[in-house]
């Protein structure tokens, strides 16, 4: 079981060795590191490593807190560093330096803590389709074209098959192979995650521009102001206001200073003109056509239904 187990590891990691020597051999670690010697084809870690960071003998492996720091670099302008120490870390397991049981125990450490530090992008809308289904039961030489598939994919349920896809590491061809799959794998993690932060910080942004709303909307305020308060493009904070409140920005102040002009009606006997004014409206008769097409009544007659009311 163990020659087995030998064998496949070595022609995982495209290395040769004779039979003859395997059997000779009774730990890992030592028949690997010779293997290492024989035949390596490192061109696509090479690209992303620098010869200085491979080095030979024994390494402690990295460490929970280690990997956890590495994962936290997704969604930032850091990513790469944890693209870069996966891959210097599989070279360095094709150079002998970390043994198949390490590779085994780091893989499994960051392919459970990418999930679980980034969750909400993991999680697929009720009924939809996971991707990898319809390769279940496949031959084992569909794998590339299934990784191809889910790799054209982005969505939850695309990124936690191609997760528990990364999981069986010898369900791949290579090392090379599974070292492709999950540089692209944590490329579509960072992506999710880098696009939910632009998410979170423009909800920041637009939740800011409501409080500043909320606070000015007595005074000259129009899109041009609130969107460069809030330091947004014109554009994209018109398109993302409307689809946050259900309302253009036009709309959503008159709203608030219609709301503002009914309270000061029925509550204080301020002048019509004075409360145009504690509204926003410098101009009185575009105040009163803006409340009557509102409210379908002139504010006197606003504040005359009000007094009735009250008064029967």
């Amino acid at each position: 079981m163990a020659f087995c187990r030998c064998e496949h590891i070595c022609t995982f990691l495209d290395l040769e060795r004779s039979h003859e020597t395997l059997h000779e051999t009774s730990h890992e670690t030592s028949h690997l590191r010779q293997m290492a010697a024989e035949r390596l084809s490192d061109a696509k870690y090479a690209s992303r490593c620098k010869v200085a960071d491979i080095k030979a003998g024994n390494e402690a492996e990295p460490s929970t807190e280690e990997i956890r720091k590495q994962v936290q670099t997704l969604g930032t302008d850091r990513y790469e560093d944890c693209r870069y120490q996966a891959s210097l870390f599989l070279l360095k397991v094709k150079r002998g330096v970390y043994t198949p049981s390490q590779m085994e125990r780091y893989l499994s450490a960051l392919l459970e803590q990418i999930p679980a530090s980034y969750a909400a992008i993991f999680k697929a809308p009720q009924g939809a389709e996971v991707p990898g289904e319809r390769w279940q039961g496949q031959s084992p030489q569909n794998q590339s074209l299934q990784n191809q598939s889910l790799q054209k994919q982005s969505g939850p349920a695309a990124l936690a098959d191609l997760q528990k896809q990364l999981t069986d590491i010898y369900s791949y061809r290579s090392l090379d192979e599974y070292a492709e799959a999950l540089s692209q794998w944590l490329e579509l993690v960072h992506e999710k995650t880098d696009n939910r932060s632009d998410e979170f910080r423009n909800r920041q942004k637009l939740e800011k521009a409501i409080r500043y709303i909320r606070e000015n909307y007595s005074s000259d305020l129009n899109m041009a102001v609130v969107s460069n308060h809030v330091s947004m493009n014109y554009s994209l904070f018109s398109q993302e206001f409307k689809q946050y409140t259900g309302e253009n920005f036009v709309s959503y102040l008159r709203n608030i200073r219609m709301e503002e002009a009914k309270r000061l009606l029925a509550q204080t006997q301020l002048r019509v003109v004075e409360i145009s004014q504690k509204v926003g409206y410098e101009n009185e008769k575009h105040f009163m056509k803006t409340f009557k097409s509102v409210y379908g009544v002139s504010p006197s007659e606003f504040r005359k239904n009000v007094e009735y009311t009250e008064g029967a």
